[in-house]
């Protein structure tokens, strides 16, 4: 049951049509479902290269709580 629902939840992040993505706290991407992939125009593996830096020159690290 646990899996089915676990599954469930990645399945409906990943195809929200809204952005999500999760930042460590040095601002570098662990997630980034399809959306957001697809409206920065990056694939999975170059987004999750990046940091939150390289997608908004303002971001600051030290905001991350």
């Amino acid at each position: 049951m646990v899996d089915k629902e676990l599954w469930l939840f990645r399945f409906s992040v990943d195809h929200a049509s809204d952005s999500m993505f999760w930042v460590k706290p040095d601002g570098h991407f662990v997630f980034a479902n399809e959306s957001a992939c697809r409206k920065l125009g990056y694939s999975k593996e170059e987004f999750l290269a990046l940091s939150a830096g390289d997608i908004d020159p303002d971001f600051r690290s030290g905001r991350l709580r």
